[in-house]
């Protein structure tokens, strides 16, 4: 073979050498960046889930809240109820007491 013959083979494959190393070089960084995407994706995908849990919990916390109050409110309402309905019949029980004790003196 010409020495010329074994040179340019030489230098092609150096020259393919370096276009595959070049060629996983890019691959490998468009792997890394790819990586690095999803990884961002990930954090903003979490970072809004959080928000949006921490916005329900808000909301459950108000609503139960409100709930809360309005049945505090009612057992108000019924509390005085009983005790108005009550209070005729605590007096004439003490009336009733009262002309006991004092007819047995």
């Amino acid at each position: 073979m010409p020495k010329g013959s074994i040179e340019e083979i030489k230098k092609a494959e150096n020259t393919a050498i370096k276009k595959i190393q070049q060629a996983k070089n890019e691959a490998e960084k468009e792997i890394l960046d790819a990586e690095k995407q999803a990884l961002q994706d990930r954090n903003i995908i979490l970072e809004e889930t959080k928000k949006q849990i921490e916005s329900l919990k808000k909301e459950t916390i108000q609503s139960t809240k409100k709930e809360v109050e309005k049945i505090l409110d009612e057992n108000e309402k019924i509390i005085k109820d009983i005790k108005a309905q009550a209070k005729p019949h605590i007096n004439e029980s003490v009336e009733r007491i009262v002309k006991e004790i004092t007819e047995e003196d």
